[in-house]
């Protein structure tokens, strides 16, 4: 187990408490990339020809949640 400032999750495991014999997944983590080069655009919304935006009607204040 690492320690320390810099100390990264070696292993997850999620156990499903509400299924019979409560069954579990688990994920290894290996070979870290805590500097990855990514593109800037990486993260960009690029809208395919056919799709359109779709405008929502503001909210009346005091009706959040209604």
């Amino acid at each position: 187990m690492e320690k320390g400032k810099s100390a990264l999750p070696r292993k997850v495991v999620i156990t499903d408490k509400n299924g019979m014999g409560w069954p579990q997944y688990a994920a290894t983590f290996t070979d870290w990339d805590t500097a990855p080069r990514l593109p800037a655009d990486l993260f960009t919304f690029k809208p395919g020809k056919d799709l359109r935006r779709i405008e929502f009607t503001p909210m009346i204040a005091g009706q959040e949640g209604k």
